[in-house]
């Protein structure tokens, strides 16, 4: 059986027996599968894949899947019909157009090779994916998302979302597991009724760079913000992203607030619930937005800012030459 080998396609994990046989990840390669959708729009059809005699092995450590082509004809690509299905990665390639993989009934079991969309692809959507082992979801387009409607299990392992492009996550998003989430890059727009796991299961979400936004959600994680970040929000509500757990920084960071592009009134962002724990100085920065370009998002502390050491500089600014800033609403203690 042929199977294509990409050299720069590593699996990061390995089980417990190839472990007991002294291999290390290091050592392993996945096999990169082309989808042809020559026969039919069928997963577990051997004759959609380039060379293979077999589809890609159902397992979430042997083969990745990559899709190239220009056009889909309308169909979803990923159709099994066991309904289940899982796969050590997904790569898009830049020739890549628009695309569906699998509906919300379908689970997708991702390993840890994860998800990499280049730079040039169309948009590319997925039913519901299982987080199967730690892995990184990157997107490297700007002008495309890379689209996610459903989280089959909960976060027990850890999701990496990086690159440059939209992430969004429109269907349901587990509140249960500690696997954690880390924002490293990308901007991340959340339009479910949940959020990355709650705070009661030590369900961290780490933000390193890039930027996050909700439809009028309320986020129960603990925050770790380790990077400059973005806030934005996407709705017209009160609270387009409400913060209710643990808020900490580490080292010096700047926070940004906006509205997001498509918004066509003012929005908030609040951090409620227990002040906003600081590790070093903060720069809290209200970039303007929205359709007009003049649209902006009030910042909301209700329970403060704890400066967590003495002699901490606390900043407020905006982007040059704007006149119509929004606010920010300190209601807490400045507290050292």
């Amino acid at each position: 059986m042929y199977r294509k080998i990409s050299k720069s396609s590593v699996v990061l994990a390995a089980s417990a027996a190839v472990a007991g046989m002294g291999l290390t990840a290091s050592n392993l390669q996945a096999a990169v599968i082309d989808w042809t959708g020559i026969t039919s729009t069928a997963w577990a059809t051997a004759t959609n894949w380039t060379g293979a005699t077999t589809p890609p092995t159902n397992d979430i450590t042997t083969d990745i899947a990559r899709f190239n082509l220009a056009t889909y004809g309308g169909n979803p690509v990923f159709a099994p019909t066991a309904g289940i299905r899982s796969i050590a990665g997904i790569e898009i390639g830049s020739s890549n157009g628009a695309m569906t993989i699998g509906n919300t009934s379908q689970i997708l079991t991702l390993g840890a090779s994860g998800v990499t969309m280049e730079a040039g692809a169309a948009a590319a959507t997925f039913g519901k994916v299982s987080i199967g082992a730690n892995q990184i979801w990157t997107n490297n387009n700007v002008a495309n998302a890379l689209t996610n409607n459903g989280v089959g299990n909960a976060y027990t392992n850890q999701l990496t979302l990086a690159g440059s492009g939209r992430i969004a996550f429109t269907g349901g998003v587990p509140t249960t597991g500690g696997g954690g989430v880390v924002i490293d890059g990308a901007q991340v727009t959340i339009n479910s009724t949940n959020q990355f796991g709650v705070e009661a299961d030590n369900n961290l979400l780490t933000l390193k760079s890039g930027s996050l936004s909700t439809l009028s959600r309320t986020l129960s994680n603990q925050v770790s913000i380790t990077g400059d970040f973005t806030f934005a929000t996407n709705s017209a509500a009160a609270n387009g992203l409400v913060s209710v757990a643990n808020k900490t920084t580490t080292g010096n960071r700047i926070l940004t607030t906006t509205v997001l592009s498509t918004q066509a009134s003012n929005g908030q962002i609040a951090f409620t619930n227990g002040a906003l724990q600081l590790g070093g100085n903060l720069e809290l920065k209200n970039v303007l937005g929205g359709d007009t370009g003049l649209r902006t998002a009030t910042l909301n502390l209700p329970s403060g800012i704890d400066l967590g050491g003495a002699n901490r500089t606390l900043t407020l600014s905006q982007v040059a030459g704007a006149t119509n800033i929004g606010l920010l609403t300190l209601n807490g203690n400045l507290t050292i």
